[in-house]
């Protein structure tokens, strides 16, 4: 080893001198031998073999600490430094010469071809470094001009991979490299040519042979060139193997895993490369042997971890939803054949980008992820992805999840597979590839939570810990063979995906808190392990307050589908459902797309969920649902219809019994909605012995005959879990609804029925409540369709929402509804309360800007720019705005912002208010504009739209020389603010933009001098009146915990 480094041997009086010193202190040598401490068969330690110096070496410093209580002797020092001495070395290398392994074994075929050019450029950097013991550049070179970085002790040029054909490097591109070094004085052997190209098999490491053998050629290979340096994929290989530190660093790139213990006995060379580092240093006996034993348990655990990636293969392969619209055997749909990426908007400096989700993810975990290995300059690792109701959400994590799995367990022709895992395993690559969706390049092991369960775990008085949980769950698959130690170890070793799906499905903020201290406790737990992990986290925007803070997460948001991709998904369903039958394929389709032709229809197929019954209501209806509501209503009433026209005894049950099946799926819905927002309830799923006792006690109340209410009970109740499966038993004992828009359908019908005089007053109860948000919309809905009566009386509750009190009148829950209403466009048909509602939602403009206004600026251009008579009201309230010398000016110029981007008929007039608007301000208050913008994309999320300080002003080219004097104020503005109303008694209090707001509040006095100090905010002071805000909405959740659940006759 000492001679690899260019240093001489140490002589044996040298090593028992050492031996005497600290951290040792051996000062008597007797009663022990080498075959005392080293085993005969050396691999049985996990260390290399025993010929090599290295390895003896090592296991000298590891042994002398974790058993060297029995005094040693003469002898057994003497012996060891002899074979020491004796054993075969081989001559010392160049620094970028022929490599050098300190283990005899075979090299592995490392998949370099994983790496991508980023992560292969990265590890050229790291294994040069290592070998030559000095900083090093790489640079990307590509073939039509190489160049190479200056001023380095060794200059790194990458050849990508995919550059040219063939398996070398073409004399062509080396002449350019010779006339480069030349130009710039670098000397030849002061670079190194790395490449994952093959090369020659047979060759040696060192300069390869040109393709052709003129003149010119042999001139390059002998002259100019001479002294350089080129790695093909056998020598990045060997140099690899050579240092299993790298090995460890880059297992979820490189490692072959075409058998289930290929990937352990990777992991089981860990040791030997923790070995020869504790050779370099004093041993810690407690650290260095747990490091020692970190590979062991590793490549133990490997194996564990293969078998439940298959199993997971297996039982995440079905999409949701795809039973409960199936005919005949019930089919189900494989989760491949209807797969699509969904396009997102994401913030970027001064825009969105949008992109696709799948791929973006797949990307983001296509690099080292590991804290240590991130660059300073590195932007956000983990995503945060919102979508509404039915958009995908879920799905598109269990869609990730299985790519990873694919790639996870390799080759579609394991013998270590069963046949099943094998055939999906081969359509899953095929189906992913035909969406469009690459396979992954690191293999990490993709790990799902269900928050909702996870929440239910803590409900129970479950351990808060994510990393038991799921050595829980997991080890239940693995009959308890998986450990919290060995989870861990293997988080520590190996590359994870981790899905933390349905944040808004926990409604209760008490419990929810709960969750995100143990999400929290979690990232720092693999942040001080040094995990390389991607965490992909879901929720909607209702009741999002920024768990998932943008300083962690990056934010993806879902779009809804345009009709072109609502098509595509349309054909995939068609295509999957109706296999075997090309008629009806055809005219599923050619319906569907007709559908797709009529604005009121077109409009219920903006998600994945939506699409998806509509392709399953046009093979049987004429006539399409007009709103959401409806939508589901004819779905429940199609699949109802469907399992009636069956024969049997269970036909004829439904037929008889609707009003208590009816019944049956809504005090369900009702209940598991009205638990969601408690604390230490369970939310999706109730028991089933409850529905069972409460459904007798309905039937018994019906027929007045208790014998035939316990017979006929039961029977009603299995024919509504097994035959029309929207509800079903997710654990034995337990029932809930597979879908959770479905739960909330029942619920709005539950909240719409009984008498008519309690609807309105229920409706109003539930306004202000973000886990009843999607509900109340489908109410709303349901109310339009059929009770037109109370439509008037429905907008009245909105104002009322309002008004209810102080804190109501600064978070306007009503305003907020009025604005999904508008999105619906449920009332287009109905001019009059279309008018009054869009009148309504802008009145946002009206108060300070706050992270929720993002989507309802959206859903104002949108509006304006489907009618005239809607964008004269849009613009109408904007100029009222921007007229303003408060806060207001700020929210519609960010509304502006938006409209003048769209490609609308009023976008040119738009643009001429924006440029008065900003011609007219006052210096100071210019300065507060501009600091405005240009923390807003990163306070809330970005807006997509030009920089105001781009704008033309007062004979300005741009606000930047008018800001340039006021550097310093607008800074402070940045900076903090002090409270300006008295009665928030919080003294020398300041709120920073993007600081950690306080603690939300249950004391209503304080609510309402909050709700007072937003309004008091002068437009200096944005950035405290959104804090404010946003603040007083987290607070005003806590008092809605524990509320009382609605009442309705005849369902609860």
């Amino acid at each position: 080893m000492r001679r690899t480094q260019g240093l001489r041997p140490l002589s044996q009086a040298e090593i028992e001198r050492a031996l005497r010193q600290p951290p040792y202190g051996i000062a008597d040598f007797r009663g022990q031998r080498v075959s005392d401490w080293v085993p005969k068969d050396v691999r049985q330690a996990q260390a290399p073999a025993a010929d090599s110096a290295d390895a003896l070496w090592a296991l000298v410093r590891l042994w002398s600490g974790t058993a060297g209580r029995p005094p040693r002797t003469r002898q057994y020092w003497t012996g060891l430094a002899e074979a020491a001495r004796e054993a075969p070395l081989t001559t010392p290398a160049e620094t970028f010469g022929a490599p050098e392994p300190t283990a005899p074994s075979p090299v592995p075929e490392y998949d370099l071809d994983q790496l991508g050019e980023r992560e292969f450029g990265r590890l050229v950097r790291l294994l040069a470094r290592a070998e030559a013991g000095e900083p090093v550049a790489v640079d990307h070179t590509e073939p039509n001009g190489p160049s190479l970085p200056d001023g380095h002790e060794v200059a790194v040029c990458f050849v990508r991979p995919t550059a040219w054909s063939g398996t070398r490097i073409p004399v062509a591109w080396l002449a350019e490299l010779a006339a480069d070094l030349g130009s710039r004085g670098i000397p030849a052997h002061r670079v190194l040519v790395c490449t994952n190209l093959p090369g020659t098999p047979d060759s040696e490491a060192g300069l390869r042979p040109p393709h052709d053998d003129t003149p010119r050629a042999r001139q390059l290979a002998t002259r100019e060139l001479r002294g350089l340096r080129i790695w093909h994929q056998k020598d990045v290989r060997a140099r690899l193997h050579a240092h299993p530190e790298l090995r460890r660093l880059y297992a979820g790139f490189v490692t072959p895993i075409d058998t289930p213990t290929q990937v352990g006995e990777f992991l089981d060379g860990v040791a030997a490369g923790t070995t020869a580092r504790l050779a370099q240093s004093p041993i810690d006996t407690p650290t260095r042997v747990s490091e020692f034993l970190d590979g062991v348990a590793a490549g133990m655990t490997a194996r564990l971890v293969h078998a439940h990636t298959a199993t997971e293969l297996l039982s995440d392969q079905w999409v949701r939803l795809g039973q409960a619209g199936a005919e005949g055997d019930r089919q189900r749909l494989s989760l491949g054949t209807v797969a699509i990426d969904l396009e997102a908007t994401t913030p970027a400096p001064d825009t969105e980008v949008t992109v696709q989700s799948a791929r973006f993810v797949i990307e983001r975990g296509d690099h080292m992820l590991r804290p240590s290995s991130r660059p300073k300059e590195a932007g956000l690792l983990d995503v945060a992805l919102i979508g509404g109701p039915g958009q995908g959400k879920s799905t598109l994590g269990q869609l990730i999840c299985q790519a990873y799995r694919v790639s996870l367990l390799g080759k579609d022709d394991s013998v270590y597979l069963s046949s099943s895992t094998r055939v999906l395993l081969h359509a899953l690559r095929n189906d992913l590839s035909a969406a469009g969706i690459p396979l992954p390049r690191v293999r990490r092991w993709p790990i799902r939570i269900a928050l909702h369960d996870f929440a239910n775990h803590l409900a129970t008085g479950g351990d808060r810990s994510i990393l038991r949980y799921l050595t829980s769950r997991i080890g239940r698959q693995l009959n308890g063979r998986l450990g919290t130690e060995r989870l861990e170890q293997w988080l520590a070793h190996w590359p994870w995906f981790l899905v933390l799906d349905g944040l808004d499905e926990v409604a209760s903020p008490e419990v929810r808190e709960d969750v995100m201290m143990a999400i929290e406790d979690f990232l720092l737990h693999v942040r001080q392990l040094d995990a390389d992990h991607l965490i992909l986290a879901t929720t909607r925007p209702q009741g999002y307050r920024g768990e998932f803070h943008v300083g962690d997460f990056q934010q993806l948001r879902l779009s809804p589908l345009s009709p072109e991709a609502a098509r595509h998904y349309a054909q995939r369903l068609a295509d999957a459902r109706h296999a075997d039958d090309p008629e009806m394929r055809r005219a599923v389709v050619a319906r569907f797309g007709e559908a797709a032709q009529q604005p009121n229809t077109a409009r219920l197929m903006s998600s994945p969920l939506q699409v998806t019954i509509m392709s399953l209501l046009v093979e049987r209806r004429t006539r399409m649902p007009q709103n959401r509501f409806e939508l589901f209503e004819a779905y429940y009433s199609t699949i109802y219809a469907r399992e009636v026209d069956k024969p049997g005894e269970t036909g004829r049950l439904l037929a008889e019994h609707k009003g208590h099946i009816d019944w049956m799926h809504q005090y369900v819905g009702l209940t598991l909605q009205s638990r969601a927002g408690q604390a230490g309830e369970l939310d999706s799923v109730m028991p089933e012995w409850e529905l069972r006792q409460r459904s007798r006690t309905r039937m018994v109340e019906e027929t007045e005959d208790p014998s035939q209410a316990a017979d006929l009970a039961p029977q009603l109740l299995d024919a509504a879990t097994e035959r029309l499966v929207l509800l079903v038993a997710p654990e034995a004992g337990q029932v809930g609804f597979e879908v959770r828009s479905l739960q909330e359908f029942m619920a709005a019908k539950a909240l719409i029925s009984g008498p008519e005089a309690d609807i309105l007053p229920r409706l109003q109860q539930l306004a202000g409540r973000p886990d009843w948000h999607h509900t109340w919309l489908l109410a709303a809905a349901g109310i339009f369709s059929q009770r037109p009566h109370l439509r008037d009386g429905l907008l009245a509750v909105l104002r009322d929402a309002d008004t209810e009190d102080r804190v109501a009148m600064t978070l306007r829950p009503g305003l907020s509804l009025a604005a999904a209403l508008v999105e619906d466009d449920l009332a287009r048909a109905h001019p009059r309360h279309h008018r009054l509602l869009l009148a309504h939602a802008c009145e946002a403009l009206d108060g300070p800007m706050n992270p929720t206004f993002q989507g309802i600026a959206q859903i104002l251009v949108t509006a304006a720019d489907r009618s005239d008579g809607a964008a004269e009201i849009v613009l109408r309230a904007a100029a009222r705005a921007v007229r303003s010398r408060g806060t207001s000016l700020l929210t519609g110029l960010a509304l502006l912002q938006r409209w003048v981007l769209t490609d609308g008929d009023s976008r040119h007039t738009v643009a001429g208010l924006v440029d008065r608007t900003m011609a007219a301000l006052d210096t100071s208050t210019r300065a507060a504009v501009v600091a405005w913008d240009r923390t807003g994309h990163t306070a809330f999320e970005a807006f997509g739209v030009q920089a105001l300080q781009h704008y033309r002003v007062l004979g300005h080219e741009s606000l930047g020389p008018v800001l340039a004097e006021h550097d310093r104020s607008a800074a402070e503005l940045v900076e903090s603010f002090d409270v300006t109303v008295d009665r928030v008694a919080v003294s020398g209090a300041e709120l920073r933009v993007l600081g950690v707001a306080p603690p939300p509040t249950s004391d209503t006095d304080l609510m309402t001098a909050i709700a007072e100090a937003v309004e008091a905010q002068p437009l200096t002071s944005w950035p405290l009146a959104s804090q404010l805000r946003s603040w007083l909405a987290a607070s005003a959740l806590l008092l809605q915990d524990g509320q009382a659940p609605p009442r309705v006759q005849g369902i609860n």
